[in-house]
């Protein structure tokens, strides 16, 4: 099989007459495949029938990186086609354009090549049938065994391709094969077997000299006597198509009855000079595992004499024999589950079709783009209508996965369109660079919350009232009441709470009052009779000066610690307690809703602590909700779009945030949510995400996750597609016209194309 070596020089002008022109392309299919060879069969025999000018398709295993993998090299005229059926027949397959030069020998390497014959072509090999296991359910993949034998990996100085070269049969060439069979006798491949197999062999060559000598050896063999019908082109046909139980004729006749291709086969190895030794090795290796092909006495695989090259693209082109679609379908198909080398690169996810009804950018205007459709080769770009953002859009997914870079689109998106926006962020690092990057014109509508700054902390007051009105106040108390509810988890401590809501209630009414006063109604006296002075609601005064004053000193001693203990850490937070006890807020969420301004807000976890950041963001977010609800003294048609964005916002969600998420669409408030899992919400805020959420982004989540986020996809979504979703990837549930799609995948729009 090492033969003697001959150095052949490539012809420039013939390379580039050839396959150079043709494109390559890698085909990828999830690990999960189940789409065998069977489904490839399919794609040849539709290959036969609309390539009528017999253009070649090379069908290439190679390892040409880390990974080993599938190619193809398409004529252009039936490169189309060809990419129809596959994605047709393996409709997860991921089918990618690659560069002319991804299998070139590396630079200062060479290639040794050596081509495979077939002998003789008019029998079968094994087929993928034959690799079934005994029960028939599954295959013991053939191609996996190929694989196997490319060197993959870092620092590999040998790297191997496999390529078979297949174009439909010429008609005559198929009509020589079947007129052979009429001279066979089965007889004869038993009492002179090697005499039998050399006339078959010649008889379906090209020239004719060869074939006159097939048909001389028949006669001297005396087979002309073979029994069948004088003048009949009908070949045998195997009544059982179990190949086990065929003999040598039916599986013959079974062969050439199907659809045909000229197959040239060869095998290259590229690796430097100094290892040529390994690079003959691998090839005697490669070319030995095609035995498992071979069908003993019948047909073989042969290799002949080993080739090498300076420097080419492709392989060589050696002697070409006969194979069914079925055949080459064994030889060339992207390994099924359960047989998957663990080297071979496959599809990370599968690629499901979008809706027919797409809102693109192109025919529709004012909408926020999402990103861009993954399925086969529709990458266009598409949104969400304004009124369908009202029903607002939840992204779900790892960190490092792609939702900020989602949220800085969007955001800037609204920016740039002139429309009023929220970002509450409790990182930093996305205010930062929305910021930074907001168009001179609009700099103006900025304001710019950073709760970080020590030197000149922004002021934020919970317990200021937008109006005086008894009902504004009570909402007041409760948005902030149900705050220290979530961060104190008040639930368990009823009398806690108790103290706390008249706390609330009794400043709401006071001028300027801010949190820090309610340690002071606590535990100065003065003070507090002057809050209760002013007090209208009689239940709270009632409280005070009743109740409260009745407590024995040793029952306050019990039940005020509770109180301090609680909000001391908080307010003895020196950024906390620097925004909260100014009586005048920056800002007003009223006024910038109405005026369409820019607010953002800069939580960051790193410089405020968690607690402190999780608790102002649940005081922004209540007055968000109040400001949006208070729009109610304005006509529906008035009410100026507004978009909100939060980040993490379990961590500020409350009680009411159910209330927020289904009314909110009322009052022309649009919100984008952001988190990681969702354990992170509690039972009742998951079910008004999932009961009041139109659109659903969800990108590469856990496997505790994956399950309950398929079914609200809906569509195909499986659960496996979720797990395996690369960085800027995505399944979503769009709403369009009120109604959601199915889940298709996407890509976002990375930062560097805003």
């Amino acid at each position: 099989m090492t033969g003697r070596v001959a150095q052949r020089e490539v012809n420039p002008a013939a390379a580039a007459s050839g396959m150079l022109v043709a494109m390559l392309f890698s085909l990828a299919t999830p690990a999960d495949n189940e789409c065998g060879p069977a489904s490839f069969e399919l794609v040849l025999a539709s290959l036969q029938q609309f390539d009528q000018q017999r253009q070649p398709l090379e069908l290439i295993l190679a390892s040409p990186a880390e990974t080993a993998g599938l190619f193809l090299r398409v004529a252009p005229e039936i490169a189309s086609s060809t990419r129809s059926q596959l994605l047709t027949h393996y409709p997860h397959a991921v089918l990618t354009r690659q560069p002319d030069s991804t299998l070139d020998p590396p630079l200062g390497c060479q290639s040794w090549t050596l081509s495979l014959q077939l002998c003789p072509d008019v029998f079968p090999i094994r087929r993928h049938a034959e690799f079934l296991t005994a029960d028939g359910r599954s295959l013991i993949d053939p191609v996996a065994s190929l694989l196997d034998c490319l060197p993959a990996g870092s620092g590999k100085r040998v790297r191997a391709v496999i390529t078979l070269q297949v174009r439909p049969v010429h008609k005559s060439h198929g009509k020589r094969a079947r007129r052979v069979l009429r001279h066979l006798d089965e007889g004869d491949l038993v009492t002179r077997p090697n005499w039998t197999r050399f006339a078959l062999t010649l008889a379906t060559r090209g020239n004719p000299v060869w074939r006159m000598a097939s048909r001389l050896i028949f006669t001297l063999l005396r087979v002309s006597q073979f029994p069948s019908k004088k003048g009949s082109s009908e070949l045998p046909r195997s009544p059982d198509r179990r190949h086990e139980r065929e003999s040598p004729l039916q599986a013959a006749a079974a062969k050439l009855n199907q659809p045909l291709f000229s197959v040239t086969a060869t095998i290259t190895v590229q690796a430097p000079a100094d290892a040529h030794q390994a690079a003959r090795n691998r090839l005697a290796e490669i070319a030995g595992t095609f035995t498992v092909f071979s069908v003993p006495d019948l047909a073989s695989f042969r290799a002949g004499r080993i080739r090498q090259q300076s420097q080419h693209r492709g392989s060589s082109r050696g002697p070409s024999f006969l194979l069914s679609a079925e055949e080459v379908a064994t030889l060339w198909h992207p390994p099924v589950v359960g047989s998957t080398p663990a080297r071979l690169d496959t599809a990370s996810c599968r690629q499901l079709e979008p809706p027919t009804i797409l809102p693109v950018p192109e025919t529709e205007r004012g909408l926020a783009v999402l990103g861009r459709v993954v399925y086969r080769q529709r990458r266009e770009h598409f949104g969400l209508r304004e009124d369908d953002r009202f029903r607002h859009l939840l992204l779900i997914g790892k960190t490092g996965m792609g939702k900020s870079t989602v949220l800085g689109n969007l955001l800037l998106s609204d920016i740039r369109a002139g429309r009023g926006v929220c970002l509450i962020d409790p990182h930093g690092d996305l205010a930062d660079s929305i910021a930074a990057a907001i168009p001179k014109r609009r700099r103006n509508d900025l304001c710019y919350f950073d709760a970080g700054n020590a030197i000149t902390p922004p002021a934020f007051n919970p317990l200021e009232c937008r109006d005086a009105t008894p009902q504004q106040r009570a909402l007041t108390a409760s948005a902030v009441l149900a705050c220290f509810r979530k961060v104190f988890e008040l639930d368990q401590a009823p009398r806690l709470e108790h103290i706390l809501r008249n706390c609330l209630l009794a400043l709401v009414e006071a001028d300027n009052a801010t949190l820090p006063d309610i340690q002071r109604l606590l535990t100065d006296g003065h003070f507090r009779k002057s809050i209760t002075r002013g007090i209208e609601n009689p239940g709270v005064r009632q409280f005070w000066e009743f109740e409260f004053a009745g407590w024995s000193d040793r029952y306050r001693q019990e039940a005020l610690p509770a109180v301090l203990n609680k909000l001391g850490p908080f307010l003895s937070n020196p950024l906390l307690c620097g925004i909260v006890s100014q009586r005048k807020s920056t800002f007003s969420f009223r006024r910038v809703m109405d005026d369409g301004k820019l607010l953002i807000i800069n939580l960051s976890k790193g410089r405020m602590g968690e607690d402190a950041s999780a608790l102002l963001g649940s005081f922004l977010v209540s007055s968000l909700q109040l400001a949006a609800m208070s729009r109610a003294d304005v006509s529906e048609e008035s009410r100026q779009p507004f978009f909100a964005y939060v980040d993490e916002f379990q961590n500020f969600a409350t009680e009411s945030f159910a209330t927020m998420l289904s009314e909110s669409r009322k009052y022309r408030l649009a919100l984008t949510l952001a988190c990681q899992y969702l354990d992170q919400m509690n039972d009742a805020t998951r079910a008004a995400v999932f009961g009041n959420i139109g659109t659903l982004l969800s990108f590469q989540i856990g496997a505790s996750d994956a399950e309950a986020i398929a079914e609200q996809l809906g569509g195909s979504v499986e659960p496996t597609d979720l797990l395996q979703l690369p960085k800027y990837h995505a399944c979503i549930r769009l709403l369009v016209d009120g109604l959601p799609s199915r889940g298709f995948t996407m890509q976002t729009l990375r930062p560097e194309t805003r």
